[in-house]
């Protein structure tokens, strides 16, 4: 199953293998695969890593954009771990 962001794409969440963060396939409406949108652990937020020769238009961009910034603030929501909560799960 998968959601619609915008008029033109879809996202199709992927298993997460064991993952803290989630993983999105990111489908034009025909079901082709333009990329993955995943969690980027240097930069601390989701990202779109889009496959080779994809194009995107201004409104696309901004959809992916829109949903990106969606899921990065609900990753920022979540209640943090404290340092002695994480050194005891070690």
């Amino acid at each position: 199953m998968s959601d619609r962001i915008g008029k033109y794409l879809r996202v199709q969440e992927r298993l997460n293998g064991g993952r803290k963060t989630k993983r999105w396939a990111l489908l034009a409406n025909d079901g082709d695969e333009l990329g993955e949108i995943a969690w980027y652990k240097s930069w601390r937020q989701y990202v779109l890593e889009p496959n080779a020769c994809t194009v995107f238009n201004a409104g696309c961009l901004r959809d992916i954009i829109a949903f990106l910034d969606e899921q990065n603030k609900l990753v920022r929501a979540r209640p943090q771990k404290t340092i002695s909560e994480s050194k005891a799960g070690e």
